[in-house]
């Protein structure tokens, strides 16, 4: 056995070691997310920005999560969509925002520790429904708003 087969051998051993270690820090920084997303959709604390909108043909836009979220503060919530367009919209940035009410909060997780969670929000004229899932060990989440809004992160 020559010198450069055994650093070589220890390189790739140490190599390995950090990638483990990496894949377990990132897993306990993914749990501890998934439980902070989990405790505030039970005390309905929570925002969920959303980069994508799925409409009901099928179709698919791509939008700034800056603008296009659900809020939820107790029993207050808000949907917001907003597209970029030159349209203004009845919000004013292209898209509508329902500001109201939650009710009839439902939430259930599943054996494997899979969230699924739905509100139903009443505004002034206009309302929204929400449907938010979140896989276990994630604060990522899907969601549908009526416009259908996917991946949100809960805060």
């Amino acid at each position: 056995m020559y010198a450069q087969e055994t650093d070589s051998i220890s390189t790739r051993a140490s190599e390995k070691a950090q990638k483990e270690i990496k894949l377990t820090e990132e897993k306990i920084t993914d749990t501890a997310a998934y439980e902070l997303a989990l405790e505030a959709l039970k005390n309905k604390q929570f925002v969920m920005e959303a980069d994508q909108v799925i409409f009901r043909n099928g179709m698919t836009a791509f939008v700034t999560s800056n603008t296009n979220f659900v809020l939820m503060n107790g029993e207050k919530s808000t949907v917001q969509v907003a597209f970029n367009t030159s349209y203004p919209g009845p919000n004013g940035i292209g898209g509508v925002t329902v500001d109201g009410t939650s009710s009839n909060m439902k939430m259930d997780i599943n054996k494997k520790g899979d969230v699924t969670c739905s509100f139903s929000v009443q505004g002034i004229g206009i309302s929204a429904e929400v449907f938010i899932t979140m896989s276990n060990g994630s604060n990522n989440g899907g969601g549908d708003n009526g416009d259908r809004s996917r991946r949100h992160t809960c805060f």
